[in-house]
């Protein structure tokens, strides 16, 4: 179910934030249950601006284009989430974030429920623009997956971010973004 974005004024009469100031990357959630996520992670590179509501994702089987999976918009899940959506303020160099969750599925020819993606997209509120990232496993990906609203900072609402252990496509330093 795709919720409508938030609605409402940006603090102190900011721009709504574009896809072309915004750095993506993946952070860790410890999962649990069968459950795995990760922190779909927004840095500013740009002007200050606001953000807010739920973003749009999708995952893509690049090999034959097709899309294969498309999160559905909830407040919170199984592990954590930011609950009600706001609008915040988003300075140049700090961070907004969402928690994208599901059941962990390992490669499974037989599971056709569940399709594989190695590509996420991301469309924020707002703006026609979007974020494409490769999947950070060939092995696994999140079947009946949710997205939750954004949140200031990096844990994206997570109950348990982990920050000790990066994700192994994550380019870090950030990569550079035009103003």
């Amino acid at each position: 179910m795709l919720l409508a974005p938030v609605v409402s004024a940006s603090p102190v009469g900011l721009p709504t934030c574009s896809a072309k100031q915004l750095a993506f990357r993946y952070g860790n959630v410890y999962g649990g249950m069968n459950h795995a996520g990760y922190r779909l992670i927004l840095r500013n590179a740009g002007a200050a601006c606001s953000l807010g509501g739920y973003p749009v994702v999708v995952g893509t089987f690049t090999a034959f284009k097709w899309q294969t999976m498309s999160a559905s918009q909830t407040p919170r899940g199984y592990l954590g989430g930011a609950g009600k959506a706001a609008t915040v303020r988003v300075a140049r160099g700090a961070s907004i974030s969402t928690l994208f969750e599901g059941i962990g599925a390992s490669v499974d020819p037989y599971n056709m429920s569940c399709q594989p993606y190695d590509t996420l997209t991301i469309t924020l509120p707002g703006d026609a623009g979007s974020l494409t990232k490769q999947w950070p496993s060939r092995e696994y990906w999140l079947c009946d997956a949710s997205v939750h609203p954004l949140t200031a900072g990096t844990t994206g609402g997570a109950y348990t971010p982990d920050d000790k252990e990066p994700v192994a496509s994550d380019p870090w330093p950030w990569p550079t973004v035009a103003p």
